[in-house]
């Protein structure tokens, strides 16, 4: 099943049973649709566009990024009641993403991405990243993947 959907569904759920994930759920069927409406006007046609699940699995990274800023945000701020709140949307959230590479698994990509590039510097690490980023499929974090890359240059 399509992430839309399942997001769709998960809100009719919601709706009847009064769940508390009601409002993130509404939040995420609300930018799924200004993404397919952007997608549409980009297009330029007035033809009904609907996001692909890999589309709709960024959507959501972006989401889960923007509410990780914020919650660091609220940590500095002292506001202990949005850090819980918040922390709770975003593994809402993620429960809709493919569950992320273990550290080994990350590492052995990183790896045969060094050895397939061969002979490589720090200078070349957005190269290794944008291989490591390509192969995950959306299952790393890019800031993990990052610092891994610069571990292994030694940089």
């Amino acid at each position: 099943m399509a992430i839309k959907e399942k997001i769709e569904q998960d809100l009719i759920t919601a709706l009847k049973a009064k769940e508390p994930r009601l409002s993130i759920l509404r939040m995420l069927k609300s930018a799924i649709k200004n993404d397919e409406i952007a997608k549409r006007t980009k297009a330029g046609t007035g033809e009904e566009v609907s996001l692909t699940d890999d589309e709709a699995m960024a959507l959501l990274r972006r989401q889960v990024k923007q509410l990780e800023d914020a919650i660091a945000d609220f940590q500095k701020g002292n506001r202990a009641d949005l850090v819980e709140k918040t922390q709770a949307e975003v593994a809402i959230i993620k429960a809709y993403l493919p569950q992320a590479m273990s550290d080994a698994e990350l590492e052995a990509l990183v790896d045969s991405s060094l050895q397939e590039l061969g002979e490589v510097s720090a200078k070349d690490s957005g190269k290794i990243m944008g291989a490591v980023m390509k192969k995950a499929g959306g299952k790393a974090d890019g800031n993990k993947v990052r610092e891994m890359v610069l571990k292994k240059l030694g940089g």
